[in-house]
Formats: C-alpha cells, structure tokens, sequence
C-alpha cells in the first residue's frame, strides 16, 4: 500500500523538517502545500513534492484539495488501495505513524483513522451505529483512505473542515480511534484571531445549513 502525506505549511520551518523527516522514515510521500513561504518552500528530496498557493485567502479545505487531488491524479493508474496522511506543519508524531493508523484503517475497514488524543481507547464511529457524536478525531492528524473518494468543503475554509471530512467518513465506512497511539499539537488554535476568527463563526453556520443543523460542538 502507498503511503501519501498532505501538510499546508507557512512559516513554520524547523516545525515542517521534523514532520517531513519523519514521514519519510515511514515511507510516507509528503505533498507540502507552500501556503505563503517567502521564499517559496523547497525540499530538496525527491520524494517530496510542492504546491504553491498563491491565492491570498486563507482556506484550509482548498490546501488539502490541492493535495488529495494532485495525489488521486498520481494513483489514478494504480490498481491498489492508498493512505493518505492529513497534518497540521505543527504536529510532532511517533515512529511509524502512518503506517500504523493505515493498519489499523485496513483492519477495521474504515474510511479515517486517527489517534487516541482523549484517552478512550480503540473506538469505531459511523452515523449507523454511533448517531451521536461522544468524541472528535484529531483534525489535525489523521490518515483518510484514498479510494473513500472524500474531499474538503472549500466553502468552510477555516474551522469545522475537518469536522465536515470526518462526518463525510462516518457517512461511509466510518471512522476509528486508534487507541495507545498519540500525537503532540504544538500550538493549538495559535492562528485562529483577528478576521479568522470571524471566518471560523461563519464556518460553524455553513456547517449548520449543510448538515440540517447540526454541529460537532
């Protein structure tokens, strides 16, 4: 199985080498979405590849599908099923981390794995047999399968993205909390103030109108 890794990265550099690094050490393809480096990223490893985003909005949604499309567009030949990695530039992760959530995806035939960040030990999630929502994945870290065909929400552009991608899994096949596994999130919301966090409230009422009036919180 291919391993893939999507990162919207800007100006966290010695944070995005330690990931990259150790994605690599697992195997993993990175896609590094240069969201507004100055100058423009560049890895200077073969299996590394960039997407420059120009566009002055910020829009995470639109930075994953950069990369999700520009990876379906490489596997779309390949006969095999493919992982994909989905970080923030600031998280820190353990040995083998992709490798293990895409086991543990494959195992319990899910659509996205994700660490146990509160502790509650191996839980599988979908609308048919949890309808009510007792814990969020970690949208900052979470391997998504390729072949679930799931892509961000471009008109929720700051918070609740991940929220919509993981609802769109539990759709699915579901999702998993892989437990004994965990992630360090460096700076958590660190980014969210000013007019992101305006666009973060507009996002919560687009999620409200496109899930009948739902929210994950």
């Amino acid at each position: 199985m291919l391993k893939w890794a999507v990162i919207p990265s800007c100006c966290r550099p010695a944070e995005l080498a330690g990931l990259v690094s150790a994605l690599l050490a697992d195997s993993v393809f990175p896609v590094v979405i240069d969201t507004g480096y100055e100058p423009p990223y560049v890895s200077g490893h073969n299996w590394v590849s960039v997407i420059r985003d120009e566009d002055p909005e910020r829009n995470v949604s639109r930075w994953w599908n950069h990369g999700l499309r520009y990876i379906a567009e490489k596997m779309e030949p390949l006969p095999e099923e493919y992982v994909i990695g989905m970080f923030n530039d600031d998280v820190v992760i353990p040995d083998h981390f992709v490798t293990g959530l895409a086991e543990a995806l494959i195992e319990h035939d899910v659509d996205i794995a994700y660490p146990d960040q509160g502790g509650s030990g191996t839980q599988r999630y979908d609308w048919h047999r949890s309808p009510a929502l007792p814990y969020r994945m970690s949208g900052y870290a979470f391997v998504l399968r390729g072949s679930a065909g799931i892509f961000g929400d471009e008109t929720i552009k700051w918070w609740y993205g991940d929220d919509d991608v993981e609802w769109q899994a539990r759709a699915g096949r579901g999702t998993l909390c892989v437990g004994g596994v965990t992630v360090q999130h460096l700076y958590p919301s660190s980014t969210t103030v000013g007019e992101l966090a305006e666009q973060a409230e507009r996002d919560r009422v687009t999620f409200q109108e496109k899930w009948a009036g739902r929210t994950p919180w």
